[in-house]
Parts: C-alpha cells; sequence; structure tokens
C-alpha cells in the first residue's frame, strides 16, 4: 500500500486492482478497485440542501479517479494512521483516519446541531480470501475500532 496525503485528498494506492468489501459512500459494496481515496469535509461542504453524491462524483470526476472507493471523513487528513503487520508469514496493513469528535452509539442521538466525526478504516491483507472470510475480516476490523474507541 502506497500513501498520499495532499489535503484535502489522502490517497492509498492497493499496487493492483483487488476485490473490496466496504459500505463507503463511493462504489461502496462488493467492488474492484486499485486505489481507495479519503476525501476530509467540513461543515460548510456539506449544507443540508446537497446532493453529496453527485457532489463527491464530481470531485473524483476532477481527480480522474471515479474508479476509486471514497470515504468521506470530517479528520483532518494528514492526521491518518498507516500501519503494517505480520504473523506467520501474512502481512495486513491499515491506514486509518479517527475523528473521535463523533460520540453517537447504538441506542443514543446526539442533538442535531452537535458536531460528528468520522473513523475510517482501509485493511488491506495480502493473501487471498473468499467472501465470507472478507465479511468476517469486515467484522473484525469494525469490531477492533469499537473497541479502540
Amino acid at each position: 500500500m502506497i500513501v498520499t496525503c495532499t489535503a484535502p485528498w489522502l490517497s492509498a494506492d492497493l499496487g493492483a486492482e483487488h476485490e473490496i468489501l466496504s459500505w463507503a459512500p463511493h462504489r461502496g459494496g462488493l467492488i474492484r478497485a486499485r486505489e481507495i481515496l479519503w476525501r476530509a469535509v467540513r461543515d460548510t461542504d456539506l449544507p443540508p440542501d446537497l446532493d453529496v453524491t453527485s457532489w463527491l462524483t464530481a470531485e473524483l470526476r476532477a481527480r480522474d479517479a471515479e474508479q476509486a472507493l471514497c470515504f468521506l471523513t470530517s479528520r483532518d487528513v494528514s492526521a491518518h494512521h498507516h500501519a503494517r503487520a505480520g504473523v506467520e508469514g501474512l502481512a495486513v496493513e491499515a491506514l486509518a483516519t479517527a475523528g473521535l469528535s463523533n460520540a453517537e452509539a447504538v441506542g443514543t442521538r446526539l442533538h442535531p446541531a452537535e458536531r460528528f466525526g468520522t473513523i475510517n478504516i482501509a485493511v488491506q491483507i495480502h493473501a487471498a480470501l473468499t467472501l465470507p472470510a472478507r465479511i468476517e475480516a469486515l467484522s473484525i476490523a469494525t469490531e477492533a475500532r469499537t473497541a479502540a474507541v
């Protein structure tokens, strides 16, 4: 994974096209892509009447990156975290942005005027996984994110 940060963008080049499973706002689901992007946004970037999907598509088109998977984050992308680990010959990389101002939790709602943050994590596992194994990996990354918060 080659990480490049030029605010308001953070990019992870995976080195080749990979199958990706995510719930990202741009190209979420089960897709094939070589690049994962984060687009930093502020409250003023996303007024209530904005068609965010069209806006984000136009932003990606301007970068010639419409085929990338793309997250939106309220975090300063220069404060990203990239880590690599290996166990028994299996390498894994993670790239994350963590804006911890979001105190939303299951079963609670904040007042709409409160500020929200995001935590977005991309995990690249350097091994071929079946779809059920990818779903399990996504679940484990989500659980780890929750435990860290």
